[in-house]
C-alpha cells in the first residue's frame, strides 16, 4: 500500500480536513489506517462518515464498536441511520441516501475532500453489471481515481487494488474491521457476479484488474473527446429547449447520441435523469425518424415529447379543461387568448369574423375543441377541425391551445387565427357583429 499512501500524501494538505466513507468494512478500515499514517506528519483532521443501512442484526453493534474505534485514535465520527427512509429501489435509494449524508459532513466540517474505498474488484463488478445492463458509453467506463461532487474532491485511493491486496494489508497491520456476511449472497445481482462471475475471469487472467483499468481509462478519454466535441455542436443543434433533427443527424453517431444525453440531462436535472433509459433513447430516435410531421408521446415525470416538423422538444404535459363561455359582456378571454367585440375597421384575415345576426343564433360561444368538431364550408359540406389544423400546419401543440367560436345551436363560425366558416362575410358585404382575435393577450 505504499503507493496509495505516497499518492495521498501528494494529494493531502497539511492540516486538511478529510472526510471518510466508512462502512467498517476491510477496504475503509484498511484506508483509515492509512489516513492515521499521514496524519502523523501532516496533521490532518480525519472524519468518519458512517452509514447504518439497519438491514442485518449486527448493523447497530457495528456503528458502536466503530466509533469506539474512533474515539480511540482521537478520529471525528459522524452517522445516519436509513431504517424506514428507504422508498423503493433499495440500491439506488440508499445510494442517493448515503451521498447525500456526505455532503451534509463535507459541509459541516467545510471540507472538500471526501474519500471512498471503491476498489479495483469494485472497478472490474461496475463495468460488468453496466454492460450486462446496458449504459451509456461515459457509465460503462466505471470511476476513476478522483471525480468532482459537488464542490468537493470525491477520491478513490484502492481503485487500483484487489480485494485480496486489501485483505492481506489488515491482516500484516492488525487492522480491525467488520464482515457483511450478505454480501457472501447470491440474493443480489452484484453479488452473484462478484461470488461468480469475477473469480472465473481472474482464472483466466491473472491480469485483470490491469486490463480493466486500461480499459476505463481508455474508454474515459474516448468519452472526453467526444463530450468536448458534442458541447461544440449543442448550441447550434439545440435552440430555445428545441432539437433541430436535421442538423442531429448530419452529426456522427457518438456525438448525436451524446447531444441526446445531455439535452435529457437539461430537461430532468441530476435528481430525475435516472428515469431515462436506453428505451427512452430509441422512442426519441423513432419519433424523429416518423414520417408524420407532428407527433406527440408521453414521458417520465409528467413530460411530454413532441415532434413539430423539423423540431423535437420535451416540455411539461398540460392537463387542459374543457370550457364553454358565453359571450355576453364585450370580450371573453381564454388561455391568454382574446375574443373581443368589436366596432373598428375589420380586415379579410383569420384574425376577424363578420357575420350577420340574422344568420346564426345568438348568444355566441367561445369553447374548447372536442373530438368530432367540424366547420361548414363554403360551397357546401362540411370539414373536420383536425383535417384543417392539419392543412394549415398548425403545431401540435398549438392545438392544444386552439379555441372555437359558435353560435347557440353549437354551430362552430370560426377557428381564431386559422380558418373561417361559410357563415363569414367579406369586408365588402352587410354585417352587424364584428369579432376580433388577439393570441398572447395580457389584458
Amino acid at each position: 500500500m505504499n503507493d496509495v499512501l505516497k499518492k495521498l500524501e501528494k494529494t493531502i494538505e497539511k492540516d486538511e480536513t478529510i472526510i471518510l466513507a466508512n462502512s467498517g468494512g476491510p477496504d475503509s478500515m484498511c484506508l483509515l489506517k492509512i489516513l492515521l499514517s499521514i496524519r502523523e506528519t501532516k496533521n490532518i483532521n480525519i472524519i468518519c462518515a458512517h452509514v447504518n443501512h439497519s438491514v442485518r442484526e449486527e448493523s447497530d453493534l457495528e456503528e458502536k464498536e466503530l466509533k469506539k474505534i474512533c474515539d480511540f485514535y482521537k478520529v471525528g465520527f459522524e452517522s445516519i441511520n436509513l431504517n424506514g427512509k428507504i422508498v423503493g429501489n433499495f440500491h439506488n435509494e440508499s445510494r442517493k441516501l448515503r451521498y447525500d449524508f456526505f455532503n451534509k459532513v463535507l459541509k459541516k466540517y467545510n471540507s472538500n475532500k471526501l474519500l471512498t474505498a471503491h476498489h479495483g474488484d469494485d472497478l472490474i463488478e461496475t463495468i460488468l453489471i453496466r454492460l450486462i445492463r446496458g449504459s451509456s458509453l461515459e457509465s460503462l467506463s466505471g470511476f476513476a481515481f478522483s471525480r468532482k461532487f459537488d464542490g468537493s474532491l470525491l477520491l478513490r485511493p484502492l481503485i487500483n487494488k484487489e480485494k485480496k491486496e486489501i485483505l492481506n494489508y489488515c491482516e500484516e497491520n492488525n487492522v480491525k474491521y467488520f464482515i457483511d456476511k450478505s454480501n457472501y449472497k447470491d440474493d443480489y445481482f452484484r453479488n452473484r457476479i462478484r461470488n461468480n462471475v469475477i473469480p472465473i475471469l481472474k482464472e483466466e487472467n491473472e491480469q485483470l484488474l490491469s486490463n480493466f483499468s486500461d480499459f476505463s481509462k481508455n474508454l474515459s478519454g474516448a468519452y472526453d473527446y467526444i463530450y468536448d466535441a458534442s458541447k461544440l455542436e449543442y448550441k447550434s443543434v439545440v435552440v430555445n429547449n428545441k432539437i433541430n433533427i436535421n442538423k442531429l443527424f448530419d452529426l456522427h453517431y457518438a456525438i448525436k447520441r451524446e447531444i441526446l444525453r445531455m439535452y435529457f440531462l437539461d430537461v430532468y436535472g441530476e435528481d430525475k435523469i435516472e428515469t431515462i433509459n436506453k428505451k427512452h433513447f430509441t422512442e426519441l430516435e423513432k419519433i424523429m425518424l416518423s414520417e408524420r410531421p407532428n407527433v406527440i408521446a408521453t414521458f417520465p415525470c409528467n413530460k411530454v415529447v413532441v415532434k413539430e416538423y423539423n423540431d423535437i422538444y420535451i416540455k411539461e404535459k398540460e392537463d387542459s379543461k374543457p370550457f364553454n363561455k358565453m359571450l355576453l359582456e364585450e370580450y371573453v378571454k381564454v388561455n391568454g387568448q382574446l375574443i373581443s367585440l368589436v366596432e373598428e375597421e375589420p380586415l379579410n384575415n383569420n384574425d376577424y369574423l363578420m357575420i350577420n345576426e340574422d344568420d346564426v343564433k345568438l348568444p355566441l360561444y367561445v369553447k374548447s375543441r372536442e373530438k368530432g368538431d367540424f366547420v361548414e364550408i363554403s360551397g357546401g359540406g362540411s370539414k373536420k377541425v383536425k383535417n384543417i389544423l392539419i392543412d394549415k400546419k398548425v403545431p401540435i401543440t398549438k392545438r392544444e391551445q386552439i379555441i372555437l367560436v359558435t353560435d347557440s345551436r353549437n354551430k362552430i363560425l370560426w377557428i381564431p387565427g386559422v380558418y373561417k366558416s361559410k357563415y363569414a362575410l367579406k369586408k365588402s358585404d352587410n354585417y352587424d357583429i364584428i369579432l376580433k382575435y388577439v393570441k398572447n393577450n395580457r389584458r
